[in-house]
């Protein structure tokens, strides 16, 4: 059974793109396997977001991911990466310049300016290239 918060997101992924309630029930129905969200299982919803992220609309809970989780917000994803950077500090840079040592960081392995512009996925990568810094200092420490 569908949270009440699955089935918002489909409703207001409907109505950012455009989709009228017939066709949504369409689409429910040919994408997620019934016609009525509350009758639909969990992986029929995957199934129809992933669908609606196809034709345009942005999911603001993140991404799936075996290491992080099921589903994870892009503010958790910059809350880890955060963290993961502050325990590199005296070691990868100077103590106090966090921030501009991260969007450096990030400016240069990812190619955006602040950790607002990651997508989930490039987030990940860099939390991942973060834990990979810190696991070649512990080993030549």
């Amino acid at each position: 059974m569908l949270s009440n918060k699955q089935i918002a997101l489909v409703h207001v992924a409907c109505k950012k793109l455009g989709i009228s309630d017939d066709d949504r029930h369409a689409i429910q129905e040919t994408v997620g396997g019934a016609r009525s969200l509350t009758r639909m299982s969990e992986q029929g919803w995957r199934n129809l977001v992933r669908h609606l992220e196809q034709r345009g609309f942005q999911a603001a809970l993140g991404l799936e991911n075996s290491e992080f989780g099921i589903r994870n917000s892009k503010l958790n994803l910059l809350r880890k990466l955060i963290m993961e950077w502050h325990d590199l500090s005296g070691t990868y840079y100077e103590p106090g310049k966090e921030r501009a040592a991260l969007r450096g960081f990030l400016r240069k392995r990812f190619g955006t300016d602040h950790e607002r512009f990651l997508t989930p996925e490039l987030a990940i990568k860099a939390i991942e290239a973060v834990k990979a810094i810190k696991k070649r200092r512990a080993q030549s420490a």
